[in-house]
């Protein structure tokens, strides 16, 4: 799990030379004129408005609070996947929900949830509110109590987030069979605070990281993989595969 504190191999790309704007900022993010129009470079650049740090993520519904946290971790984690193609980071994402057309079995489906070829090597929870953070960092291991090998194969680790308003921060879930500490809940971050864009750089770094040790473990997973917490689709209903 070292690689989740490397330094990236290059400063974050942005549209529209929010290193001058923002000079703070200036040793993370840099214009290019060959990039400033990719897809990656536009939403890094709008996550860096002032749209963004005016919106509350604090006192709201967690179906308001996705908006923030996916802006900063699903979509782009979706942007490597499609500019890099599936073959290199073969991923899926999903979000939980309460759809009358799904039947879930068990309560343990996170809030997020991203596979690697069939493996759930990251997931998150999310409290609306701010006073509940200490409940969202509870979650990530209360809900997952074990790694076994036909979901896992000889993976034993899992990243997870917490996040509770605008607070979030980067967690791995330490799986292996030698464990013995009170919580097997290991920090890979600071808190973080959603609202404040020095903050939001350092969240899309983890991600840039998350999405190298993805690429990493994808290739020494084996294929008779069960996909912990994937819809299985019926006639029906959608249900849910929890261990």
């Amino acid at each position: 799990m070292s690689l989740i504190h490397m330094p990236l191999t290059r400063k974050l790309p942005v549209s529209f030379y929010e290193e001058i704007k923002f000079p703070q900022l200036a040793d993370f993010i840099e214009t290019k004129n060959d990039e400033c129009g990719s897809d990656l470079s536009k939403h890094i650049s709008h996550i860096l408005t002032d749209i963004v740090q005016k919106q509350s993520l604090n006192n709201t519904s967690e179906d308001m609070l996705h908006y923030g946290v996916d802006s900063m971790i699903r979509v782009p984690l979706q942007i490597f996947h499609e500019n890099l193609g599936g073959g290199v980071l073969p991923i899926e994402m999903d979000r939980n929900s309460k759809d009358q057309g799904t039947t879930t079995i068990g309560n343990k489906r996170p809030d997020f949830l991203c596979w690697t070829n069939n493996v759930l090597l990251f997931k998150g929870e999310e409290k609306a509110e701010i006073g509940n953070f200490s409940e969202a960092v509870d979650e990530p291991e209360g809900k997952f109590d074990k790694f076994d090998p036909m979901y896992f194969g000889d993976i034993q680790f899992m990243i997870c987030y917490a996040v509770a308003g605008p607070r979030l921060r980067f967690f791995a879930i330490d799986g292996s069979p030698n464990t013995n500490l009170p919580s097997r809940l290991v920090a890979l971050s600071n808190q973080l605070d959603m609202s404040k864009r020095r903050d939001r750089v350092s969240i899309l770094c983890v991600v840039v990281n998350i999405a190298r040790i993805m690429r990493t473990v994808s290739n020494t997973i084996p294929e008779m993989i069960v996909p912990l917490g994937k819809r299985l689709k019926t006639e029906k209903s959608n249900n849910y595969n929890i261990n």
